[in-house]
């Protein structure tokens, strides 16, 4: 039996277009994903790694994308996070969202809206926060815990998946037919 924290992500038998991201304790339904093939895998050796993998993954977004993010608690998704937003120009500081649930940062033709659903009661609560009103294709959603949000979350573009291994991470990469061979190692 896996351990609370862990997850497994494996593909959906019935929809291969989906995910099944499970742990030990959740029961919720595959999480949508626009493709469910692994594209990009790496090992990730320090946080500063992860931040230059987060700045390289930047270029592969664009308006409208949704971005799913999964691991266990301190695996490095904010740190990830925090990458790919200064890889997209922002030179600001940059926070997590745990207590807030949301954090936006405004670009001049876009905005980047980080979610952290950790502390989400409901999925409904998204719809107080006015979720809807930021997915657009002039915005880049990022979402760690998406499974909290099941059923109010768009589908999402891009899956990353982070585990622990060795001394490191282990960061798998999925998501519609990009190519990924840009991203440091």
């Amino acid at each position: 039996m896996p351990d609370a924290g862990s997850f497994s992500v494996l593909l959906s038998a019935r929809n291969p277009h989906c995910l099944i991201v499970s742990s030990g304790r959740l029961k919720h339904p595959p999480l949508p994903l626009i493709s469910s093939r692994i594209m990009f895998s790496t090992f990730v050796p320090d946080e500063q790694a992860m931040l230059n993998l987060g700045v390289s993954f930047a270029a592969q977004l664009q308006g409208g994308d949704v971005v799913y993010l999964v691991g266990d608690l301190g695996a490095g998704k904010t740190t990830l996070v925090k990458g790919i937003i200064h890889g997209l120009g922002y030179s600001g500081s940059v926070t997590s969202p745990t207590y807030t649930l949301v954090e936006s940062y405004e670009f001049a033709d876009f905005n980047v809206y980080h979610f952290d659903l950790y502390r989400l009661e409901s999925p409904e609560e998204l719809e107080f926060l006015g979720i809807r009103d930021m997915v657009g294709d002039q915005s880049v959603i990022l979402v760690e815990w998406p499974d909290k949000g099941q059923g109010v979350l768009p589908v999402a573009d891009h899956l990353i998946d982070i585990t622990y291994k060795d001394s490191g991470r282990a960061v798998n990469i999925s998501g519609r037919d990009l190519t990924y061979g840009g991203l440091v190692e």
